[in-house]
């Protein structure tokens, strides 16, 4: 059962009358151990930044974020529960119109790196921040310019404040 209407967080899934404008799926680094949870830190900056900017409504009828991060994970996880996870993700990533990437400095995450390469050439929006410690930074950066001629932002900070204004703007 869903606490918030606009956060999904894997296993759930969508109710059916659920409708939602702006999908956003919350893809990078979630290694144990090596990255905060940033997810939550996102989604609380970026509904006081909607709500600062007089646009709050959009959680109660407009937006929803995907979270793939589970409270309780278990690193030993079966077959069957890898799988579930698996295609959580990717149904998720595939139902979502905005897709935002954090690449944590201290991490490898090779799902994340997987995830972009998949997404980098569809028509999705996608926001990047990659920390300048990031092992690939220069990876990511190159091809972000060389396919999107887009911009990779380093700090999780200016990601989220980008983030806010795509979803103001949209809506």
């Amino acid at each position: 059962m869903r606490e918030d209407k606009a956060l999904l967080t894997s296993p759930d899934i969508l109710g059916h009358d659920d409708y939602f404008i702006r999908r956003i799926f919350l893809a990078g680094s979630i290694e144990n151990e090596k990255a905060i949870d940033w997810q939550a830190d996102l989604y609380e900056k970026v509904m006081k930044g909607l709500t600062k900017n007089n646009r709050e409504d959009l959680f109660n009828e407009s937006v929803v974020f995907f979270n793939p991060r589970r409270k309780e994970w278990n690193p030993n996880a079966s077959e069957k529960e890898l799988t579930t996870q698996i295609n959580w993700e990717l149904s998720h990533l595939t139902e979502s119109n905005i897709v935002f990437f954090f690449l944590a400095k201290g991490t490898i995450s090779p799902i994340s790196l997987l995830e972009l390469g998949l997404m980098i050439r569809t028509n999705k929006k996608i926001i990047v921040v990659c920390e300048d410690d990031y092992f690939r930074a220069t990876n990511v950066s190159e091809t972000l310019r060389f396919f999107r001629n887009q911009f990779v932002f380093s700090t999780l900070e200016d990601g989220i404040n980008a983030l806010i204004k795509e979803i103001s703007l949209e809506l």
